[in-house]
């Protein structure tokens, strides 16, 4: 017993056991091992799950639960089922929704090499290199105590002085 809480999931057939072992005495026979060491290592909980639908290739599908689970001594389970229900906002959106700027250059920015900047904590410095774009621009900065930082520009919180 090594862990308080083991949690499984994927607990499906063509999940655990593999799609490619069902098929396969020898290899379902290890995922059966596999299977009992991981509900073995449990000091007091153990959490198997399965999805009650899984999408795979773009198409919904209700998945079997693991032929494991049948393995398993009812009179020592409890089962809980959750259920959720796609909200509208799940729902799928257009590409045109998602669609980056048509032009966008480094240019545009106020962070260059050469310009001075403050931060909150490591106080002034200058940028010498910067990389990325949009929301995932990076600078580094070398501080006036000669410390070097590297941030995301966009959660840096940087002035430009």
């Amino acid at each position: 017993l090594e862990f308080p809480v083991i949690i499984i999931s994927g607990c499906e057939d063509g999940l655990f056991p593999l799609v490619r072992s069902l098929d396969d005495p020898e290899a379902l026979e290890e995922e059966r091992r596999l299977f009992y060491v991981g509900i073995t290592r449990a000091m007091e909980k153990v959490y198997l799950m399965w999805a009650g639908e899984r999408r795979r290739f773009n198409q919904y599908a209700a998945p079997a639960p693991s032929r494991f689970l049948d393995e398993i001594d009812p009179e020592v389970v409890v089962k809980h089922r959750v259920t959720f229900r796609r909200s509208p906002a799940f729902q799928k959106k257009k590409i045109a929704d998602f669609s980056a700027p048509d032009t966008f250059s480094q240019d545009q920015s106020k962070y260059h090499k050469g310009v001075k900047i403050k931060h909150n904590i490591y106080g002034k410095g200058t940028i010498v290199d910067v990389g990325g774009r949009g929301t995932h621009q990076t600078v580094s900065v070398v501080f006036d105590d000669g410390t070097k930082k590297k941030f995301i520009v966009e959660y840096a919180n940087l002035t430009v002085i």
